[in-house]
C-alpha cells in the first residue's frame, strides 16, 4: 500500500504493491512491452533507474516504485490524467501548482 509521499496508480494490475524497487525485465513483462523498449526509455530519461553493477559494461538496473508510478502515470492519456489529479488533496495539488509555475518559469527564463 502507498505512504503519504508515495503516489498511487489508477490501475492496482499494473502496481507493484509492497515493493521498493523493480527490475526493468519486470516492469517490461508487466505492462506487455519488450525488454529493449522499457531500456529505450531509461537511455532517452524518460525512466529513471539505478545501475548496481559492478562493470561498467554490464548493467544492473532497478527502478524505485515511486519513479515507476511517476514514468506510468506521465504516460497517462485522455480522462484518466485529470482523474489522476482529482484524487491529490487540495494542498498536493497547490504543491504541484507551485511546483509547475516555478518549472514554467526557469524554462522561460
Amino acid at each position: 500500500m502507498a505512504t503519504a509521499h508515495q503516489l498511487s496508480l489508477t490501475f492496482a494490475c499494473i502496481d507493484f504493491p509492497d515493493r521498493t524497487t523493480v527490475s526493468v525485465t519486470e516492469i517490461a513483462a508487466k505492462l506487455g512491452y519488450s525488454l529493449q523498449h522499457v531500456l529505450d526509455h531509461i537511455d532517452e530519461g524518460k525512466l529513471v533507474a539505478l545501475d548496481s553493477a559492478l562493470v561498467q559494461s554490464r548493467r544492473n538496473l532497478r527502478v524505485t516504485v515511486d519513479e515507476y508510478r511517476r514514468w506510468v502515470l506521465s504516460m497517462l492519456t485522455g480522462p484518466q490524467r485529470r482523474t489522476f489529479l482529482a484524487e491529490l488533496t487540495p494542498a498536493q495539488l497547490r504543491e504541484i501548482q507551485r511546483e509547475a509555475t516555478e518549472l514554467l518559469r526557469s524554462v522561460a527564463a
